[in-house]
């Protein structure tokens, strides 16, 4: 018997869903993409009408990927502060950039 999926998030790109999907794999989490071409077919007049991408994990899994997915969005460093995505380094909520290993975020060199 196949294991009942639910609903671990929804993501707005097809992109943003396949690399949630990854990271799940990668973690041997199984993951499967609902609704992913739907917007695809004709936005305007039948799409996705939420406009969302499911990203479906087995129920058994879901508090798991839900840890690892918290941990991608918002990775905590050693001091439990923000950290850089890159590095893991502290990076304060009021730097765009790390002092450490030199990430920044898109469109902070604009600033």
């Amino acid at each position: 018997m196949a294991p009942m999926l639910v609903t671990l998030t929804r993501c707005r790109s097809v992109a943003d869903a396949e690399a949630t999907r990854g990271l799940l794999l990668s973690e041997g989490i199984p993951a499967v993409l609902l609704d992913k071409y739907m917007n695809t077919v004709d936005p305007f007049e039948i799409g996705n009408p939420i406009g969302l991408i499911r990203v479906e994990v087995p129920a058994d899994q879901l508090d798991r990927a839900r840890t690892l997915l918290a941990a991608r969005t918002h990775p905590k460093s050693e001091t439990d502060e923000d950290a850089c995505p890159a590095c893991g380094k502290p990076l304060p909520e009021s730097d765009s950039a790390c002092a450490a290993c030199g990430w920044m975020l898109v469109g902070a060199e604009e600033e």
